[in-house]
């Protein structure tokens, strides 16, 4: 019972974390004055993906890297599988024409680059840092390429709660990720199931909650643009930060037997959004149920 309770409750701290903090970030981005679908795609989509680095550190410290690795590669695949899935069930999204050219191909390079990472079989501090020098790139390249949105003098004396939000919402990240990784490194011990598996289902869900959420209430209101960018933006931070970040901990030690087939899944259902988004570019409810089907596949092969 003590090993659920620590899982819900590190889900619990996670998700509220993640809540305040794309509230808060997104009040700092507006009053630096950046546009929606840039917010979405950096600040939001980095800020929802906080409780996937924060676990991962925490995984990484306790020395459980298969841990690390399940939760990226799971949680890209929910976001592109179950939540954009869900989101254009309940509503069919546009796909805008910039993302299609500049995002979703890095959304498949970074898928590539992690099925390379996992036949090399390791990833040294070098590795890491050349990940995070991409990030960089890609970061100053999406915020050199927007119009800068005029910024409202009235929302300066936000600035400080917004300040503290983040603040706030960083230390239950890192209360939740110690929580649900130590109660699920001993969960997998318990029943004997790989640390891999509990990464790639419990963690990887529970870490994409704060997408999930967002992603819903954004398909309610027909906000295409901050689906799209947080979904893409959090896969792409996914790989590149998490892993880049992690490795600088000591080198990551990967298993094609463990992860390869879900590797190669994630570049197939990477490659589906492209060819789905270059039809009108447009995302409909009947493609929206493909991405879920594909998501219950996957869920089917793990537990086979």
């Amino acid at each position: 019972m003590m090993i659920w309770m620590k899982i819900v409750a590190g889900l619990a701290l996670l998700y509220g974390g993640g809540e305040v903090l794309v509230g808060g970030s997104t009040s700092l981005a507006r009053r630096l004055g950046l546009s929606p679908l840039v917010v979405s795609l950096t600040v939001v989509a980095f800020g929802t993906s906080a409780p996937e680095l924060a676990a991962a550190l925490s995984a990484t410290l306790r020395g459980s890297g298969d841990l690390v690795m399940g939760n990226v590669l799971g949680s890209n695949v929910a976001n592109v599988g179950l939540i954009l899935g869900l989101a254009v069930l309940l509503r069919p999204i546009a796909v805008d024409r910039r993302a299609f050219r500049r995002d979703l191909p890095l959304l498949v390079l970074t898928s590539l680059i992690l099925v390379a990472l996992l036949s090399f079989g390791e990833i040294t501090p070098l590795i890491g840092l050349l990940l995070l020098a991409l990030l960089g790139t890609y970061t100053l390249f999406t915020l050199k390429g927007t119009e800068p949105v005029a910024v409202d003098a009235t929302t300066r004396p936000g600035l400080l709660p917004a300040l503290a939000a983040v603040a706030g919402a960083v230390a239950l990240l890192a209360l939740g990720a110690d929580l649900l990784v130590d109660g699920a490194v001993t969960l997998a011990r318990h029943l004997g199931v790989g640390e891999h598996l509990i990464g790639l289902t419990v963690v990887a869900l529970g870490t994409s909650l704060p997408e999930l959420s967002s992603c819903l209430v954004a398909a309610r209101r027909g906000d295409s643009d901050f689906i799209l960018g947080n979904l893409l933006g959090s896969n792409i931070f996914n790989v590149l930060a998490i892993l880049g970040v992690s490795a600088q901990l000591g080198p990551l030690k990967l298993s094609w037997n463990l992860f390869g087939p879900e590797g190669l899944g994630l570049v197939a259902l990477s490659l589906l959004l492209v060819l789905f988004s270059f039809t009108g570019f447009r995302l409909a409810r009947r493609e929206g149920a493909c991405l879920l089907a594909c998501y219950g596949g996957y869920l089917a092969l793990l537990a086979a």
